[in-house]
């Protein structure tokens, strides 16, 4: 078996590229506790495992590429954003998970970047989400079929709402509203038939699980970036592709018919989660006054607003599902204008590459769509504080900083 030139020529691309798709698979494919590893008598996670390694990568690539790289205003969100995460958090109950976020965000972060400089390992990346998306997504279906899940998701009565791999249908329909413009991707770029059809089945996979999560922030998410998405596609490209997006939209427009009165039922009907997430954010406006400035810490946020809770909602720990409030109750007023300013940096540097680089701009406008999604997604759902949502996130990042760096005429050979 031959292998492709880039493979042997450029290792350490390879090595990374291998690192990022190995913490995407451990987080999706692999989730804790379900398939925790033992070590020492201790349940040990993949993503964990995979620590060291990056950590050591992490600090070597970035000091061997850092010409290649080309430092800019990418670089300076992260180490501001970053920097304030860690010195906020490192003292705190949760510094072990603030370590871990570091390490594995700027792992994923610029290690990905790195995939971009070779169209093969981009590729091998894409495809990896492309999988990870159609294994979750074919189990989803068949837990749909079966009304069962080996996973932990307890339904509401009636309603078996599709988790998958990751327990529980609003983090799965997030997850999925963050992949699906990467599964349309080589549907737009020229491609090989063999990548263009795994890009079409995945993407019809990934609508139907979308669809059987009964997400309702997840749907509203999916069809803004769907309209943003198609809206760019009709402006910049060929009428021919448009044939394919056309075709997947009367078949997810098909099975929404057939699945209406469920679709009606929790879009309308149950009203249980609007009375919760209400309760929940005026609790949090209301407590945020007094940790206004640096909030409670990483991973508090949950756990303390049990104390503002009445008697009666302190049985359940709830999260308090909107993460722009999450960030200003653990990390305070400070946290919060970083983290905007971050998401605000990121997003116009993806802009201004998009504009910029007219043959690749398809990759960048998936990534941007890809991080656009998951903010949207945000306002509803705790959506940065689990780790399926947070490394997809990073990936997306990684890829703009990556292009970030690439003169304007850029063309992947």
């Amino acid at each position: 078996m031959k292998f492709p030139e880039y493979l042997i020529s450029r290792k350490k691309e390879t090595a990374a590229t291998v690192a990022v798709a190995l913490a995407l698979v451990s987080v999706v494919l692999l989730p804790p506790p379900a398939l925790n590893i033992t070590i020492l008598s201790r349940p040990i996670s993949m993503l964990t495992i995979l620590l060291p390694a990056m950590a050591v990568m992490a600090v070597v690539y970035i000091y061997y590429y850092r010409k290649d790289l080309q430092f800019n205003i990418l670089d300076i969100a992260v180490i501001i954003f970053f920097g304030y995460f860690l010195i906020r958090n490192i003292t705190g109950a949760e510094y072990a998970k603030t370590i871990k976020y570091l390490i594995l965000g700027l792992g994923t972060i610029y290690f990905t970047a790195l995939t971009t400089k070779i169209f093969g390992l981009f590729k091998i990346l894409v495809m990896t989400i492309l999988f990870v998306t159609c294994i979750t997504a074919i189990y989803g279906f068949f837990e749909y079929v079966l009304q069962d899940s080996v996973f932990s998701y307890v339904d509401a009565p009636g309603l078996h709402r599709v988790g998958s791999f990751f327990s529980n249908p609003v983090i799965y329909g997030a997850f999925l509203v963050q992949a699906l413009p990467f599964c349309v991707l080589f549907i737009i770029r020229p491609a090989s038939f063999s990548l263009r059809i795994f890009s079409i089945i995945s993407t019809l996979w990934a609508s139907l699980a979308l669809l059987l999560t009964y997400s309702k922030g997840s749907w509203l998410s999916m069809g803004i970036i769907s309209l943003f998405f198609l809206a760019w596609f009709i402006l910049k490209s060929r009428t021919k592709k448009l044939v394919y997006l056309i075709i997947i939209a009367g078949l997810a427009g098909t099975t929404t018919l057939i699945f209406w009165n469920q679709i009606r039922y929790e879009a309308l009907e149950r009203k249980i989660s609007y009375a919760v997430r209400s309760h929940l954010w005026l609790t949090t406006i209301e407590a945020i006054p007094d940790n206004l400035f640096l909030g409670v810490g990483f991973h508090n946020g949950a756990q303390s607003i049990q104390q503002y809770l009445e008697p009666g909602w302190q049985i359940y720990s709830y999260p308090i599902d909107n993460f722009f409030l999450n960030v200003i109750y653990e990390l305070g007023v400070v946290g919060l204008i970083l983290w905007l300013l971050f998401l605000s940096i990121f997003i116009g540097k993806g802009i201004m590459v998009a504009v910029r680089n007219q043959q690749e701009r398809v990759m960048v406008v998936a990534a941007l769509t890809s991080i656009i999604g998951i903010i949207i997604n945000s306002v509803t759902y705790d959506a940065f504080l689990h780790w399926p949502n947070l490394v997809l996130f990073w990936i997306a990042l990684g890829m703009i900083r990556g292009f970030s760096s690439t003169e304007p005429g850029f063309k992947f050979r």
